[in-house]
């Protein structure tokens, strides 16, 4: 299940966090005035055309690529700095000023604010000091942060980010349940699927056989759900022993693996 989010990368996701966070002040504005902002449209104007700099630098490569990486990056670096400590100090400004319920804008502000602040410390580590970034850090839409990175985009396969969904239909097709992932593996999810199927379907039905494809393959799982159906089919992915390899090749096997 894709999300409807552009490709992202540092650089883009920083931008992003800049200019939502200068939207949400202007609409702050509205409610208590803040100094310093009066050429607020020119700062962003500024910033933007940093990180079309930088981004185009990083695009296009060519000669000593790296080394004018590093001084785009850097000034655009120095100006979010700068935008953000500005930001802050306004928000601070706003709370003293005025007796008006603005707490709820300046939690969504701060939001915003942490994901600029967040995006600056990774595109310095990994521009500037040339560190590679942990999968577990890397946040891959600001607005959709529980999204996840599902495809590398090889052959055959475009970029996908969002979450996966396991969907399990009964003998005729129909679904009979489904659910979407978040940090969740096939494996782990495997048992779950079992237990909520006979949670809804074993007072009334017989439940005779239930049926996944490789990736859920866990021969713990495997015992765990045979103790609620009569049999599971479960292939195993890779080399099999010979104990597998005669399962696997009996008649009934594969026929309930093609209709269940």
């Amino acid at each position: 299940m894709a999300s409807n989010v552009h490709f992202p990368t540092d650089m883009n996701l920083l931008w992003d966090s800049i200019h939502k966070s200068l939207s949400l002040l202007n609409k702050l504005q509205s409610k208590v005035k803040m100094g310093g902002w009066r050429k607020s449209k020119y700062i962003e104007r500024k910033l933007k055309a940093s990180y079309r700099e930088t981004s185009e630098i990083h695009r296009k490569k060519g000669g000593n690529y790296q080394e004018r990486l590093k001084v785009s990056a850097s000034n655009y670096l120095i100006l979010s700095k700068k935008v953000s400590e500005k930001i802050k100090k306004s928000m601070i400004e706003a709370a003293a000023k005025t007796t008006e319920n603005i707490d709820k804008q300046l939690d969504e502000l701060a939001c915003y604010v942490s994901m600029l602040d967040l995006h600056v410390d990774l595109l310095e580590r990994r521009v500037i000091k040339g560190e590679t970034i942990p999968h577990s850090e890397k946040i891959f839409s600001i607005y959709e942060r529980h999204v996840e990175w599902l495809s590398k985009g090889k052959l055959n396969m475009p970029v996908t980010i969002g979450h996966n969904v396991v969907i399990t239909t009964d003998q005729y097709q129909f679904i009979v349940d489904y659910a979407v992932y978040e940090k969740t593996t096939d494996k782990t999810a495997a048992n779950s699927i079992g237990e909520r199927i006979a949670a809804h379907y074993g007072s009334e039905y017989d439940l005779e056989s239930l049926s996944f494809d490789r990736g859920f393959y866990s021969i713990l799982v495997k015992k765990a759900l045979e103790k609620i159906f009569r049999k599971v089919i479960m292939p195993k992915p890779g080399k099999k022993g010979e104990a597998i390899e005669l399962e696997e090749s009996e008649a009934a096997y594969k026929k309930d693996k093609e209709t269940t």
